[in-house]
């Protein structure tokens, strides 16, 4: 495992916390959890699990095994990649308790950088930790070679642009701490979190309790513009290494809906078009919400806009990471115009609440801060910070 994972991992031993438990201690635990993992896999990421049985998968980062569980209920023959051996056993016991251990074919405490690349799976899947690693164009390379001719890869990533609402968030608590003589990750700092967007936090579904998401998101070291990732950077990748897209988590691309079966693309052809669509659906991955019927169009957005929102993402970073003062983090330029002269609902309101926080981060007053932050709205905004990408190895077929 390489330093950087092992920091990663080490941050949440620290913190004693697992940032998504899974309960699968009932059936109907089991059942609930299956479901959410079966639209994942199946309505979003376009793997077709009745067609998993016999079929070899390989899991990185598997954890304790719980989403592995629902692929070993449809058939499928897995090899399990979990570097902390501590979770080795309580693995195996998961397994065990729903007769399930005949699936297992390996279970490895190799990190992925030392997983041998000698066999080919149909299925290869490395959730939740790749985007923090220093090496990760070069480890989603080797997912792609690691596939058999037809294979999916599946990656998930915090998506630069998407997660522009929440990198807000970590800045409103980063400067009331600052105003407030807090630390960044002290008990206070989770006092303050509660008071600006512990409310609106309870009227999400959330799976998890405050404090393990404001220790998962919102102070966590590695939310940070170096562990961002974005379609333009991953898309390359995946290409060079003779993989193409299949699908996506939250599902925003359709430029094939109605597109006829024979009208096949030119190889690469697939990824420019996500890449194009992704432009013109920029304000809808920063709201998290579909635009409004006739108002598609106000989420479209230039190279200077993207620049911008690249440029501001990292100046919020290196300030809360305390590489960068303050005056580094302006709302401005092209990226500031396009978002004032946004008519769709959605992203004006958006636009609206940037404009309030941005405005609120002269204050001096601690209190007058977060009454300014709690007025503007921001608690009651979500991005799509967290995203999946599918993609597929076609050489070979013929």
């Amino acid at each position: 495992m390489s330093d950087q994972a092992a920091s990663l991992l080490d941050y949440y031993r620290k913190n004693h916390f697992n940032p998504v438990p899974i309960d699968l201690a009932t059936p109907e635990a089991l059942a609930s959890h299956a479901a959410k993992r079966r639209n994942l896999y199946s309505g979003h990421l376009g793997i077709p699990l009745g067609l998993l049985s016999g079929q070899k998968v390989l899991e990185f980062g598997c954890n304790s095994g719980e989403n592995a569980v629902v692929l070993a209920l449809c058939g499928a023959e897995l090899t399990l990649v979990e570097p902390n051996e501590q979770v080795h056993q309580r693995l195996r016991d998961v397994f065990e308790v729903f007769g399930l251990t005949g699936r297992l074919a390996e279970v490895s405490s190799l990190g992925i950088d030392d997983f041998p690349e000698d066999g080919k799976f149909n299925l290869v899947l490395a959730e939740g930790f790749l985007f923090t690693l220093p090496n990760k164009a070069e480890l989603a390379a080797k997912i792609c070679r690691l596939l058999a001719p037809g294979g999916i890869g599946v990656i998930s990533f915090n998506c630069r642009f998407g997660g522009l609402i929440e990198l807000h968030k970590r800045l409103a608590l980063y400067r009331a701490c600052e105003l407030s003589g807090a630390g960044f990750r002290s008990e206070e700092s989770l006092a303050i979190a509660q008071e600006l967007f512990g409310e609106a936090f309870g009227r999400i579904k959330a799976s998890r309790p405050f404090a393990a998401w404001w220790k998962d998101l919102l102070v966590n070291p590695f939310y940070a513009d170096r562990y961002l990732w974005s379609y333009g950077e991953l898309l390359p990748v995946i290409e060079s290494a003779g993989a193409e897209f299949l699908s996506t988590s939250p599902r925003w691309f359709a430029e094939e809906a109605m597109r006829w079966y024979k009208d096949v693309p030119a190889p690469g052809g697939r990824n420019a078009a996500v890449l194009e669509q992704w432009r013109g659906r920029l304000g809808s991955m920063l709201t998290g919400k579909p635009a409004r019927p006739g108002f598609e169009a106000d989420g479209a957005a230039g190279p200077e806009v993207v620049a911008g929102l690249e440029e501001l993402a990292l100046a919020i970073s290196d300030y809360t990471d305390g590489v960068r003062g303050l005056e580094a983090v302006a709302l401005r330029g092209p990226l500031a115009e396009w978002l004032a002269a946004a008519r769709d609902e959605n992203l004006a309101g958006l636009a609206a609440c940037l404009k309030a926080v941005h405005e609120a981060l002269p204050l001096e007053d601690a209190g007058a801060f977060r009454a300014a932050v709690k007025a503007g709205g921001l608690a009651d905004l979500w991005g799509s910070a967290y995203h999946y990408l599918s993609f597929s190895r076609g050489d070979g077929l013929l």
